[in-house]
């Protein structure tokens, strides 16, 4: 690097561009390689220079256009549409949980259903809301049936059979059992594992 800086200082000295012509820097720059080199270093330093400058004047410019052509910014009227949107979908969750829970309340009352299920229901959706109580009855039913079975067995001395804990299973146990009887559990199965559900269903009732 610093040859070339010698070398640079070496040519300006030897010539005196102030007092050429056009026609005689062209002939050098064809016929004399010392000066042909300084010519060619004094386009880079003044290329490179035109560089910088640029960047300094444009590249952030540049960048920050294609970042909000990327994310985009909101403007306050976008902002305020967009909270008000989102203020909307909120209180029609809202309302559409409440009506839910209101028919899932009288549902549970028309078939006397205990009411400490209803917070297993999801009322977001109706659809599956009704699924679920559905399921809830036709266990409750269920259940009730097997407690008359095991009342009238005990009354007529006939031992109904006892229920197959073999059945392997997430929960570790059989929550159709009349004795592990635990609803909860029997419609996370039943949304999850239907098959399984159905099985240990079967196999509690034996």
């Amino acid at each position: 690097m610093a040859e070339d800086e010698k070398k640079v200082e070496n040519t300006e000295q030897a010539f005196d561009l102030s007092t050429l012509t056009k026609e005689q820097i062209r002939e050098l720059s064809e016929k004399n390689d010392a000066f042909k080199e300084y010519v060619n270093q004094q386009k880079d330093q003044h290329f490179s220079k035109s560089i910088e400058t640029w960047k300094a004047n444009n590249l952030q410019k540049l960048v920050d256009e294609e970042l909000n052509k990327r994310n985009p910014k909101e403007t306050p009227e976008q902002k305020a549409l967009r909270e008000l949107q989102e203020e909307v979908k909120e209180l029609k969750l809202a309302k559409t949980t409440a009506e839910n829970r209101a028919d899932a309340v009288r549902s549970f009352n028309a078939d006397g259903l205990p009411e400490e299920l209803l917070d297993v229901l999801d009322y977001t959706n109706a659809e599956k809301m009704q699924a679920q109580i559905e399921r809830i009855k036709t266990a409750y039913k269920d259940q009730l049936s097997r407690q008359v079975e095991e009342q009238v067995a005990k009354k007529t001395g006939r031992k109904p059979a006892d229920p197959d804990h073999k059945i392997d299973n997430p929960l570790g146990y059989n929550p159709f059992d009349k004795d592990r009887w635990n609803l909860t559990d029997q419609l996370k199965l039943d949304s999850e594992y239907p098959d399984l559900a159905k099985a240990l269903e079967k196999a509690a009732k034996k």
